[in-house]
This record gives structure tokens, sequence and C-alpha cells, in this order.
């Protein structure tokens, strides 16, 4: 029996390469990051085996009926390996009816999958502002790296960099 992913209050954080304990507890903190302005992201996160090295395809297909989140974010064997922790985030906005600009109730069509990856200290920002429709897709991709990566954050840049700022005040 394939299982479902389960219904959460927030945005789920589906873990898929259980390889490296610590690795995911760093994740987990970065995305747990609470921005100078006391922003965080609201995530639940999915740590269950049954999960290991599912593709993003089958994951879309155990979506819960009635999910409302506007993305997923996955925790995959390139998030574990690099060093630098690399999220999948994943669009659940389904993609347009042809003639609309907007999917509506009865537009059968699903999620859209479209992916790019990101830092964990970028996840609040990427999660807050998706969540409520505050800004789209593209707000998001349109400041990726060439290899796919959004490594700063809209308000704060590199979290490297924000480390910095904080030791000289």
């Amino acid at each position: 029996m394939t299982t479902s992913l389960p219904v959460t209050s927030d945005v789920p954080v589906v873990r898929t390469d259980f390889s490296d304990q610590g690795a995911w507890e760093r994740v987990k903190a970065g995305i747990s990051w609470v921005t100078p302005d006391e922003f965080t992201a609201h995530v639940s996160f999915v740590d269950d085996r049954a999960f290991a090295g599912v593709p993003v395809t089958d994951l879309l297909e155990r979506l819960p009926d009635g999910s409302v989140h506007a993305l997923l974010l996955v925790v995959d064997e390139t998030t574990i390996r690099s060093p630098e922790h690399p999220i999948l985030v994943v669009d659940l906005v389904p993609e347009p009816a042809p003639d609309d600009d907007w999917p509506g109730d009865d537009w059968p069509g699903g999620p859209s999958g479209r992916t790019f990856r990101a830092l964990p200290h970028t996840i609040q920002e990427i999660e807050n502002n998706l969540s409520i429709a505050n800004m789209g897709w593209e707000d998001f991709t349109n400041d990726i790296d060439d290899d796919g990566i959004r490594r700063e954050h809209m308000l704060y840049g590199r979290v490297e960099d924000l480390a910095d700022d904080q030791v000289d005040e």
C-alpha cells in the first residue's frame, strides 16, 4: 500500500533521504531560522521512512485529497549530500486553463510540479509569500543562480552576510 503524505496545516517538508541524520538536523535548523524581523517558515517536517527514495512525481500523486498548500518542500539526496543543503521547492498550484489566467475550481489540472532549489534560510520568505499568494513563482525563480539554486533572501541576502553584519553590531 502506498503511503499518502499527511494532512498538515503547514507546508510539508518531506524527507526522502535518510543517509545523514546530522545533515537533516542542519536542514531543519536552517528552515527554522527566525529572521531579524521575527518571521518564520510555517512548515511541518515529515520524517517518515515510507518516503525514502520517493521521487517528486510520486510525491505529487501522494498529496492528500483537498491539499491546499501552494508548495511542497523536499529534502532529497541532493539536499543531504550538498554542503549548502539546497531544498527542492515544488510548485503545487495548478497550471492555468489554456484560455484563462487562473485555473479556477473546475479546472481538472493537477499541480504544476515546477521546481527550483533554495538554501534553507531562504525558505521562510518563499513559504510565507507563496502560501498567501503575496508573490508569484516567478518572483523567486527570477533570482536563482545559474545552477538553479536560490541562495539569497530578498531582505537579508546570504545568511553568511547577515551573520557577519550581526557580529559587527
